[in-house]
């Protein structure tokens, strides 16, 4: 018996877009730009994406991430109806507004 696991691959050919990624199980990977319109050979298993070109030389090699990685949004300026008090100006001092993202 073997120590470990043989890693199995799914491997599949898949089209280089106008915008440099191919699409592999519901997620978009990059490619270098002088394979745009080509066909790649992509090698994937649950952790791991080779991109391979048709001579099966290594291209890109990405992780894949199982959950929703979600980017915080950017920071809003709100305006409030405020005067400022100490110097008696009477304009309206802009708040930055940051929430926090869990």
């Amino acid at each position: 018996m073997p120590l470990a696991r043989f890693p199995f691959y799914h491997e599949v050919r898949r089209k280089v877009t106008r915008d440099g990624h191919i699409a592999v199980n519901k997620a978009f990977y990059s490619v270098p730009p002088e394979y745009l319109g080509r066909n790649v050979w992509v090698r994937h298993n649950r952790r791991l994406v080779r991109i391979l070109n048709e001579r099966m030389d290594p291209i890109a090699k990405r992780c894949v991430f199982n959950k929703v990685i979600r980017l915080p949004q950017p920071l809003r300026l709100a305006v409030p109806v405020q005067n400022d008090r100490k110097r008696r100006t009477g304009r309206r001092q802009p708040v930055l507004v940051c929430r926090s993202y869990g």
